[in-house]
């Protein structure tokens, strides 16, 4: 397949990328799997690929750009959910057999559904924001409702055009394509807001202020800060609604740590974020695993701190 091409008939062009794929399985070439199930498979799916092209162009043409035919590609097999890197004998089979064209229709059901959830995760997000004026978020928000309104699920269902500034306290893998890495991205972003409307609006912005006085214009998680606060005042028994460390109880959580292993160090952290689930009345489990993951992250970053001195670089007093 020459790389200088741009445009060919479908079947032409992109008749080795399955093949590709295939070969790039850890265990070695097409020779593993079986042949005639293979070439069925192959047989269905560029069947199923022609009448994508037929449909894309309303007929027009059997050809297409070569990174168009890939992309569409790219997006059968999404809504498929079907990655052929992992293909193995008894799914190769189960393609072999099965009828493609109804497999792919429902597919399509499947991550229409998806375009409406994230549709309602977004309002969500919206009506639970807090009122901090952050520029990343809003044009991250604006840029999401872009994208939804806009996404074309038929035919580019993995695509992922989408300016997202804000970033996530736990980031969203780019290995997840399309629709699910917005919804996914959208849940998260669920969570974070719903801890931090557990706290009084003044407290969050007197914190994030003492982040920078700059932070609305920064390109900062918001979530992160107010989450590692609450849990260091957890640590030793705070005013978790106060969302203020002192260099006092800044004292007292590095001597928590002294003389800890890593795993008392993270017990201690996990503990104190039972605790301050159990002041904030959080029980959403996806929540408290959330935090849970950030309490334990804290440990490196005090065991690092704690060698020069102080903790003021992690619990912020306002």
């Amino acid at each position: 397949m020459a790389e200088e091409s741009k445009t060919g008939s479908v079947q032409n062009e992109t008749s080795a990328i399955p093949k590709t794929s295939l070969e790039q399985r850890s265990y070695g070439s097409l020779d593993s799997l079986p042949s005639d199930d293979l070439l069925v498979f192959q047989t269905k799916l560029w069947a199923l690929l022609d009448r994508r092209v037929t449909l894309f162009t309303s007929g027009e043409s059997s050809s297409l750009p070569l990174l168009t035919a890939k992309e569409l590609l790219t997006s059968m097999l999404y809504v498929l959910e079907l990655d052929l890197d992992e293909l193995c004998e008894s799914e190769l089979r189960r393609l072999a057999l099965c009828d493609l064209e109804a497999a792919f229709e429902q597919g399509l059901v499947r991550v229409k559904e998806k375009a409406k959830q994230a549709k309602q995760l977004w309002e969500e997000v919206c009506l639970s924001t807090p009122l901090l004026k952050s520029v990343a978020l809003k044009d991250t928000l604006n840029a999401l409702e872009a994208f939804i309104s806009g996404y074309d699920y038929r035919f580019f269902a993995a695509r992922l055009e989408c300016m997202i500034d804000y970033p996530l306290s736990k980031p969203v893998s780019e290995s997840i394509q399309g629709i699910d890495y917005i919804n996914e991205y959208l849940s998260r972003l669920v969570l974070e807001n719903s801890f931090m409307g557990r706290f009084e609006l003044e407290q969050v912005k007197s914190l994030m202020k003492a982040v920078s006085p700059d932070y609305r214009i920064l390109v900062i998680n918001l979530f992160e800060q107010v989450a590692t606060n609450a849990i260091g005042l957890a640590l030793v028994e705070g005013n978790v609604f106060g969302l203020s460390v002192s260099e006092e109880q800044r004292i007292q959580i590095a001597e928590e740590f002294k003389g800890l292993s890593a795993r008392k160090a993270k017990q201690r952290l996990s503990d104190a974020n039972k605790e301050l689930c159990r002041v904030l009345k959080i029980q959403d489990k996806a929540l408290q695993d959330y935090l849970e993951e950030l309490a334990i992250g804290l440990y490196p970053r005090i065991k690092a701190v704690s060698a020069f001195g102080g903790l003021a670089g992690i619990f912020l007093t306002f």
